[in-house]
């Protein structure tokens, strides 16, 4: 997970990334629930969704996000094509972004506080 996110921002910075994490996947669930895509697709938007907001598996849910609203757009689901612009760029935003300090992937991949044992190391 290091390889996508290299810092995972607290602060206003972290609450902003979770407010965007939070729109995008409210804007493909709205999306999902409105433009009534065939069923895998739903299961696949609300998945991605769920995992979005958690901010588990992140850059990975981003992806699928993006994705479902593509397939969304190319399968003719949504009644107006400009209306998918913002999920996809939300969606964008928070894969390159990261998913911050708020979520799931800092809890299981963030940094860690390495302590040595000054006491286990002996004088030659």
């Amino acid at each position: 997970m290091k390889l996508f996110a290299s810092a995972f921002p607290r602060g206003a910075a972290g609450i902003g990334l979770l407010l965007l994490r939070t729109a995008a996947a409210y804007q493909l669930a709205g999306s999902g629930i409105a433009a009534q895509p065939p069923l895998a697709l739903a299961a696949a938007c609300g998945v991605a969704a769920l995992l979005l907001v958690t901010g588990f598996l992140t850059p990975l849910a981003a992806a699928s996000c993006f994705g479902c609203e593509l397939l969304c757009c190319f399968l003719g689901t949504s009644q107006d094509i400009g209306s998918l612009a913002d999920p996809i760029l939300c969606s964008l935003a928070v894969g390159l972004a990261g998913p911050g300090a708020y979520s799931l992937d800092a809890r299981l991949f963030g940094r860690r506080r390495v302590l040595a044992d000054i006491r286990t190391h002996r004088k030659l």
